[in-house]
C-alpha cells in the first residue's frame, strides 16, 4: 500500500485582518506583534505538504480554507478522504 498523509492545520487563519479562532494566540510581544496559532499552523502544514509532494508521497490538507472549521467537520472530511483512496494506507 502506498502512504497517504492527511494534514489538518486545526484552527482558522486570518481573513481581512481578523483572526478566525477565539483565543489560540500568543500574548502581545513588546513590538506589538502577536502569533496566531492557526496562521502559524497553516504555514507549517503548507511546508509539510510541499515536502511530502517533493518526496512523491500523496497528501491532502483537509482544511484548505481560512475559516475556523469544527473538529466534527474535520473528522468527517478525513474519514471521507480515507474512502476515496482505498489503495493507500492512511
Amino acid at each position: 500500500m502506498k502512504p497517504f498523509i492527511l494534514l489538518d492545520p486545526g484552527h482558522g487563519g486570518v481573513i481581512n485582518g481578523n483572526y478566525q479562532t477565539p483565543g489560540k494566540r500568543s500574548p502581545l510581544w513588546s513590538d506589538g506583534s502577536q502569533l496566531f496559532e492557526g496562521e502559524f499552523n497553516r504555514a507549517i502544514t503548507q511546508g509539510i505538504s510541499q515536502a511530502l509532494t517533493l518526496c512523491g508521497i500523496e497528501n491532502k490538507i483537509i482544511v484548505p480554507e481560512l475559516e475556523d472549521i469544527s473538529l466534527q467537520t474535520r473528522v468527517r472530511r478525513a474519514n471521507h478522504l480515507v474512502t476515496q483512496y482505498p489503495d493507500h494506507q492512511c
